[in-house]
């Protein structure tokens, strides 16, 4: 019964898993006591048959110690019997949607398709694989997804057709811890690695570029604050836009106000320094003796370099027509060529309207992650038309996420957990000060007060 590669195969008998697992222990455990009894009574069959009052006895304690055993596997084996409440679940997906076929042999109804559903979990995940064998059924087994997803409180995290087999796999959100803060996570600069929740986490070199949005309230300027935090221990060059001025230009008094643009005037001026960072790059990696094709960054020995434009929507709303022309045309530059010289972006913005974002910047954003609730024309903005039921977002930081190449469909997600008395400028203070009191960078005329190593 057991696949080492696809779990368990799911049959009929499991529709009625629990029952038949109760009627199998009381029938095991009354044969047992009923042998125990006869030896020790040294009675036969015809004895016991005269006296129906013993056999009587034994079938009531059986079921007593049935039900005492039922009552301690309820309290100390939950996870087992959650376990097989799943394969139930999946027999009856086959069972109550009449996947199975039956005909009539022998004057009785008897099965004669039953198609081969396995099903495996690990601490983390759950792995549904269908075989295809070209059943009246095939094409529904390519569109249970969302049914799944629902039955396991999981999140489809991929949806993969090969060699015969559709395989669905989940993660389980039960099981999803939510981090914190605080959480004892080692940071190495050159792992370039932020842990996002305890099964996911976002490597920012592989995945470049990033979008988040929500409501007012929703938790996007603390999760914005946690990513300014890595990137800061990671060392990276962190440029900042906060046209309304609000939380993000508190940081200007520490990381320094040439690094922090709230006026047009500058913010223009921060996404023109970027575009001709990004060029000069180019220029000096291309122009190295050592250079080499698909060589990037890391192998020139330069730092991420990471502008964070929030409310970007909101600034462009103040721009006429030219100016808003001018700052697409120089974040769409960052997105399509920044990768391979280390110029990454980070947008925000609380609105997700289609006539003020323009698809092109979204579908090259690597890391696409909503805060709150939004409108389902908002989640198809942002992830595009994907089949997905989207619940209702009643925790602070609870969302959902896309980060591509990790998952090809959208999860459930929350943000970290923020201590209530933690201080994230005093924290960023810190970093500063261990890292050194400048954030200039050779291109700027500066240097490398703390210094980078190339990640190998």
């Amino acid at each position: 019964m057991r696949n080492k590669i696809k779990g368990i195969k799911i049959i009929k008998s499991y529709e009625r898993i629990y029952f038949n697992l109760f009627l199998v222990t009381f029938i095991s455990l009354s044969l047992l006591i009923f042998i125990s009894y006869v030896r020790i009574t040294e009675k036969n069959i015809n004895q016991l048959i005269d006296q129906p009052y013993d056999i009587f006895s034994i079938l009531l304690i059986s079921l007593i110690i049935v039900g005492i055993v039922s009552i301690c596997f309820y309290i100390f084996a939950k996870k087992q019997l959650r376990y097989l409440g799943n394969l139930n679940k999946l027999c009856k997906v086959i069972t109550n949607n009449g996947f199975y076929i039956m005909e009539d042999k022998k004057n009785q109804k008897q099965v004669v398709y039953f198609p081969q559903f396995y099903y495996f979990e690990d601490a983390q995940k759950i792995l549904i694989t269908i075989k295809l064998d070209g059943s009246k059924f095939h094409q529904n087994f390519l569109e249970l997804g969302s049914i799944f997803e629902q039955l396991f409180n999981c999140e489809l995290q991929s949806q993969i057709v090969k060699n015969g087999y559709i395989y669905y796999e989940m993660f389980k959100l039960g099981d999803v811890k939510r981090i914190s803060l605080t959480d004892n996570m080692a940071v190495r600069e050159n792992n370039y690695k932020i842990p996002l929740m305890s099964n996911l986490q976002w490597d920012v070199i592989k995945v470049p570029h990033a979008f988040i949005t929500g409501p007012t309230g929703a938790g996007k300027t603390y999760f914005l604050f946690y990513l300014i935090k890595y990137l800061l221990e990671f060392k990276c060059i962190v440029k900042i836009i906060d046209p309304k001025k609000s939380n993000l230009s508190k940081l200007s008094s520490v990381l320094g106000e040439s690094n922090v643009a709230f006026d047009k005037e500058t913010i223009i001026r921060q996404l023109e320094e970027s575009e001709n960072e990004m060029n000069d790059r180019y220029i000096t990696m291309h122009d190295s003796r050592s250079f080499k094709v698909n060589e990037t960054f890391v192998d020139s020995n330069l730092r991420p370099y990471f502008l964070i434009f929030d409310e970007f929507v909101s600034f462009t709303d103040l721009c006429d027509e030219s100016e808003k022309d001018f700052v697409y045309e120089k974040i769409n530059h960052i997105i399509l060529k920044g990768r391979q010289v280390g110029i990454f972006i980070i947008l925000t913005t609380q609105r997700t309207e289609e006539e003020t974002l323009r698809s092109s910047i979204i579908g090259n954003l690597g890391l696409r992650v909503s805060l709150g609730n939004l409108s389902r024309a908002g989640y198809e903005i942002l992830f595009g038309d994907v089949d997905k039921q989207y619940g209702k977002r009643t925790e602070n930081g609870q969302g959902y996420i896309y980060l591509n190449g990790v998952s090809n469909n959208v999860l459930e997600f929350y943000s970290p957990l923020i201590p209530d008395d933690y201080d994230f400028i005093e924290d960023i203070r810190r970093i500063a000060e261990k890292n050194g009191t400048t954030f200039q960078h050779p291109t700027d005329g500066g240097t490398m007060p703390y210094g980078y190593a190339a990640q190998n």
